[in-house]
């Protein structure tokens, strides 16, 4: 949980996720209703209303760390 947390060190921790997964070659879709589609750069594909929930593993399977 280590690496999660040092994504969150200011006050906005959605965009600093944001900012890591973009960094990462994660595409993030907008679609209606506020749901979110990640995209991960090797076809890693997931569906979130706030990335915030998103648990360390999945962060790393969309950023090909895992």
């Amino acid at each position: 949980m280590q690496r999660h947390t040092q994504y969150m060190t200011n006050n906005n921790p959605t965009s600093d996720i944001a900012k890591h997964l973009i960094d990462s070659g994660v595409k993030i879709i907008s679609l209606h209703g506020g749901c979110v589609q990640l995209l991960g750069k090797y076809g890693s594909i997931l569906l979130t209303h706030d990335v915030t929930t998103l648990r360390h593993k999945h962060i790393e399977q969309l950023c090909c760390v895992a």
